[in-house]
């Protein structure tokens, strides 16, 4: 593969995820052998708690998500976003951001969810599922 063909299939990949949730900064994308590992932070500015309603969020460090997305090319895509903490100082919940690229404490993008589904729903033998 030519390094001009490696690179274009690098920003493809970081141009769908960034229309999927423009608060993800894309900091390195690896090709490996059978994957493609997108390596990204998703932070915004966070001030009124979602519990008690006031304004007292903190940053409170970070949390590590591997996120499943669409494969490109034939090869798995993998999101390692790094997500960052809140923490209330008025009723001390803590809150992570959320992306819009996958649901509340999923790790499948919603993208891949829809494939998945529809290979499911076909009518298909036992021994044809273990091919696919």
């Amino acid at each position: 593969m030519k390094a001009d063909d490696n690179m274009s299939h690098i920003v493809i990949i970081q141009d769908n995820i960034l229309k999927s949730d423009s608060n993800i900064k894309i900091l390195k994308v690896l090709e490996e052998s059978k994957i493609f590992r997108i390596i990204g932070k998703l932070t915004y500015r966070l001030i009124t708690c979602s519990y008690c309603h006031q304004q007292s969020m903190v940053k409170n460090g970070f949390k590590i998500v591997c996120i499943r997305d669409i494969p490109f090319n034939n090869k798995s895509v993998i999101i390692q976003l790094t997500k960052q903490h809140f923490l209330c100082c008025a009723c001390c919940h803590s809150i992570t951001t959320q992306t819009k690229l996958v649901d509340k404490n999923a790790q499948i993008s919603k993208r891949l969810r829809i494939p998945i589904i529809t290979k499911l729903v076909k009518d298909t033998s036992v021994e044809n599922m273990i091919k696919i």
